[in-house]
């Protein structure tokens, strides 16, 4: 099996999504490994937890310093969420015009929203009831869930 050289920025991406658009069961292998990967990231914010007793504000940066090690996902990211806080990733998904975004939260309280907006402007009940997403699935983890948007 090639995968194909596709010049540009999304060069990483595009090679996932042949790839797997090939071979039956890699997305969920991929999904298992980025979960694996991240459990470095998830104890650090733990220990960030219990020494500082509130959860990092923000992580926001120029480089993301856990290493996934999984092809097509650039970088984990974290959000902080009430009493707690959602650790996630986009999986390039093998469904065309689909995105996955793969979410960790340790009170199983995780969110996704398709719109930035929808966050800033809607009410909290609003928000609840049009996240945007067309389906969420356990993502075969303890407090992992996927969210696939159109």
């Amino acid at each position: 099996m090639l995968l194909p050289y596709l010049p540009g920025p999304y060069d990483r991406k595009a090679v996932a999504l042949s790839f797997m658009m090939q071979v039956p069961g890699v997305v969920g292998l991929l999904r298992n490994r980025a979960i694996d990967n991240s459990a470095p990231m998830s104890a650090d914010i733990e220990g960030y937890r219990e020494r500082n007793r509130h959860n990092p504000i923000s992580l926001q940066s120029s480089l993301g310093d856990w290493d996934r090690r999984v092809m097509g996902i650039d970088r984990y990211r974290y959000e902080p969420s009430g009493a707690a806080y959602n650790l996630f990733f986009e999986l390039p998904s093998n469904e065309i015009g689909t995105q996955e975004f793969v979410v960790y939260n340790p009170l199983d309280e995780q969110q996704m929203s398709a719109h930035d907006a929808d966050r800033l402007q809607l009410s909290v009940e609003d928000q609840n009831r049009m996240r945007g997403y067309r389906a969420t699935r356990d993502a075969g983890r303890p407090h992992w869930k996927s969210f696939y948007f159109d």
